[in-house]
C-alpha cells in the first residue's frame, strides 16, 4: 500500500480511536457536584409510631427471596422490600449487586409521611417466582410490593399497592429508585450509557454524559430505558402520568427515579401502580420479541443503517460457521469483496504513482534548492501522465462510513460478549494470550492479535515500498497501528488482521 494511503488509513483509525474521548471531554459538565439524595427519616412526634427497626418487635431477621428462570436471577429482601441483585444467567454476570440495604432498587426515594419505610422489615409471602411484601400501619395505610418474574423471559413485573386506612384523604407523592449503575464492569464503559424513551410516538436518544446533574422526563411516556454498552433496563409503567428523573452526579454514577402522579387517596381507597421491567441484553432480535419499537433502542449513531447491515452479515457468518471468530473472518472477506472496486482503484492509483517515483526523485535532486519550482514540476508530471496524487487515499475516505460502522458493531455487539475463538476467551475483550501479574504502562497482558496485525502491515510495507522517500514509514506504520490496536477488543483486531492479510495478497497481485 502506498504511503499516502497508509497515512490516510492511520488517520481514519486514529479518528475512530479518539472520537469517544473527544465526546467524553466536551460533552461532560465542567463542574461535577454531588447531588444530595433526600434521606427517609422517622418522625418521633408523629401521631403514629414511626417505622424503625428498633421499634419493630415482630420481625427481627432479614429474609432474602431469590426469583429465577433460565435468563434471570433476582434477589429481593424483606428489609425495605427491594431488589439487591440482578444476574444474567446466560452471561454469568451480575449487572446489579448491592451490598447496601439503603440502595436497593424499588426503595422509596423520597419520604412518605416521614416514615423510614426503607428500614422497615416487611412480612412476605412467597409463591412460585413471586414474592409479596406487606406492611400494615393500623389507622394509617397498608402497603404492598409484589415482584413477579415472568417465566423464561427477561421481564419482571412489579406492583405497588397502597390502601388508605385513615378517615381522611391521604396525599400520595411517591418516588421509587428504579435503576442504578448496571454494567459489565469494563473499563470506559460509561461513555456508551444512554437514555432512550418513547414520547408522543417518537423515540429519543440522549447520552448519560450529557446530563449535567439531573434531568426530569415528564409523561406521557410509553416506556423509558437506560442502556449501557451491552445491556439495557426498560421500564413500562401502567400509568401514562409516571415521570422519570435521571440523577447523574459523575460519569461513573447514575440512578433512575420513577415518580408517580400526585393524587389524593380517599378513605378506604386503594391505589395500584404496575411496572413491567426488562433486564437483559441489548440485542435487537430479542428486544423486538417483546415490543417491535424496542429494536430502535439499539442504535449505532450516524451510520446506524450501515452498522445494522454489517451486523446482519456477522450473524449470517455465525449461522454458517457456528462461531463468531470465523464469522468475523467471513465478514472481513465479504466487506473486502464489496469494497474491491475502491481497493482496485486505490491500488491502480498507487501503481501509477510508483511508476513516477524515479522521475520525482530526479526532480527533487534537480530542484532541491527551489521548492516552489519543484512543486510545479511535480504537478506538471502528474498532469502529463494523468495521475491523481490523491487517487490512492481518496477511496479510503469514501469508505470511512463503513470503517466507522464496522468499528461500532465489533466493539458494541452483544453477540461477541463471551464468544470464544481459538485461544481467545472473549471476543469483546483483548485476546490476552498471557496475563501479567502487574500492569506495565498500558499493558497488562500479551495480546497476540495486534502483534500479528503489525507484522502483516510490516510485510505489506516491505513488499510495496521500494523508494527511499517511503522508507520512513516501513517501521512507523506497523508500530503505530500495533499501539492503537493493542488493547482493542479481539473481535476488532481479528477483523483488521484478516483485512490486512487480504490487502497483502492484493498488493502482491496488483503492485508488480
Amino acid at each position: 500500500m502506498e504511503k499516502r494511503s497508509l497515512i490516510g488509513l492511520a488517520l481514519i483509525l486514529l479518528l475512530i480511536f479518539l472520537y469517544p474521548f473527544y465526546l467524553r471531554l466536551f460533552s461532560l459538565p465542567q463542574e461535577q457536584k454531588t447531588v444530595e439524595i433526600p434521606q427517609i427519616i422517622s418522625q418521633k412526634d408523629s401521631q403514629a409510631q414511626p417505622i424503625d427497626l428498633i421499634e419493630i418487635k415482630n420481625y427481627d431477621t432479614v429474609h432474602d427471596t431469590v426469583l429465577g428462570n433460565k435468563y434471570l436471577e433476582i434477589k429481593t429482601s424483606s428489609q425495605g422490600a427491594g431488589i439487591s441483585l440482578i444476574r444474567l444467567i446466560l452471561f454469568n454476570l451480575s449487572i446489579y449487586n448491592s451490598n447496601d440495604y439503603n440502595k436497593n432498587l424499588f426503595f422509596f426515594a423520597e419520604p412518605f409521611l416521614n416514615y423510614a419505610l426503607n428500614k422497615a422489615i416487611y412480612t412476605y409471602t412467597e409463591k412460585e417466582n413471586s414474592v409479596t411484601y406487606s406492611l400494615n400501619l393500623p389507622g394509617q395505610f397498608a402497603l404492598e410490593k409484589i415482584f413477579t418474574l415472568e417465566k423464561d423471559t427477561y421481564l419482571l413485573k412489579f406492583t405497588l399497592r397502597i390502601k388508605n386506612l385513615q378517615d381522611k384523604p391521604l396525599p400520595l407523592n411517591l418516588s421509587l429508585r428504579g435503576g442504578e449503575n448496571f454494567s459489565s464492569q469494563e473499563l470506559g464503559e460509561e461513555r456508551y450509557g444512554e437514555i432512550v424513551y418513547a414520547q408522543q410516538e417518537k423515540i429519543k436518544h440522549e447520552f448519560l454524559r450529557q446530563i449535567p446533574h439531573s434531568r426530569l422526563y415528564l409523561g406521557p411516556l410509553a416506556w423509558f430505558a437506560v442502556k449501557s454498552k451491552y445491556f439495557v433496563e426498560i421500564f413500562v409503567p401502567s400509568s401514562s402520568g409516571v415521570a422519570f428523573t435521571v440523577r447523574h452526579p459523575s460519569p461513573q454514577q447514575w440512578e433512575v427515579i420513577s415518580q408517580l402522579p400526585l393524587i389524593l387517596l380517599s378513605p378506604g381507597e386503594t391505589r395500584e401502580e404496575n411496572f413491567l421491567i426488562y433486564f437483559g441484553p441489548l440485542d435487537e432480535d430479542i428486544l423486538k420479541q417483546y415490543n417491535p419499537h424496542w429494536k430502535e433502542i439499539v442504535y449505532y449513531g450516524m451510520f446506524d443503517s450501515i452498522a445494522k447491515s454489517i451486523l446482519k452479515l456477522l450473524k449470517l457468518g455465525f449461522l454458517l460457521f457456528k462461531n463468531y471468530g470465523w464469522a468475523i473472518i467471513f465478514l472481513s472477506l465479504l466487506v473486502n469483496l464489496l469494497l474491491f472496486p475502491f481497493t482496485w482503484k486505490s491500488m491502480k492509483a498507487m501503481q501509477a504513482l510508483q511508476r513516477l517515483q524515479p522521475q520525482i526523485e530526479q526532480l527533487r535532486k534537480i530542484y532541491s534548492q527551489d521548492p516552489p519550482r519543484l512543486n510545479r514540476e511535480i504537478l506538471e508530471l502528474y498532469r502529463k501522465h494523468k495521475v491523481n496524487p490523491l487517487g490512492g487515499c481518496l477511496p479510503l475516505f469514501l469508505q470511512m462510513p463503513i470503517f466507522i460502522s464496522l468499528y461500532q458493531v465489533l466493539v458494541r455487539a452483544i453477540e461477541l460478549k463471551g464468544a470464544k475463538f481459538l485461544w481467545i476467551k472473549d471476543l469483546s475483550l483483548p485476546d490476552a494470550l498471557i496475563t501479567f501479574p502487574q500492569k506495565f504502562f498500558f499493558i497488562n497482558s500479551l495480546n497476540l492479535l495486534p502483534l500479528l496485525m503489525a507484522g502483516a502491515v510490516f510485510l505489506q510495507q516491505k513488499k510495496t515500498q521500494v523508494y527511499s522517500s517511503q522508507k520512513q514509514t516501513l517501521w512507523f506504520m506497523p508500530l503505530f497501528l500495533g499501539f492503537i490496536f493493542y488493547n482493542f477488543p479481539a473481535g476488532v483486531v481479528l477483523y483488521w488482521l484478516t483485512s490486512s492479510g487480504l490487502n497483502l495478497c492484493f498488493s502482491g497481485k496488483f503492485l508488480k
